[in-house]
């Protein structure tokens, strides 16, 4: 998946609009990011890409950067897109 697909995945799952995320965001400033956010995200990537996110991980990420960063194979580099 590339770094813009991540983040299309990540506004559907906040039901944001399209375009809204950069990267730079800090997670506490979301207000629909919460324990179900995180589980909803284990799911989603799980079915699309057949990987298993670490929880643990997502729920320690501060920024979607930082969930960025865990999610394995992103074809773009974090600032690109």
């Amino acid at each position: 998946m590339s770094r813009k697909d991540i983040l299309a995945e990540l506004e559907k799952l906040m039901e944001l609009n399209q375009g809204t995320l950069t990267g730079n965001e800090s997670l506490d400033n979301l207000p629909s990011w919460d324990s179900l956010a995180i589980l909803t995200c284990i799911a989603v990537f799980q079915q699309r890409t057949g990987v298993v996110l670490d929880g643990m991980k997502l729920s320690q990420a501060r920024t979607v950067n930082d969930l960025l960063h865990i999610v394995p194979g992103v074809s773009e580099p974090v600032g690109s897109g």
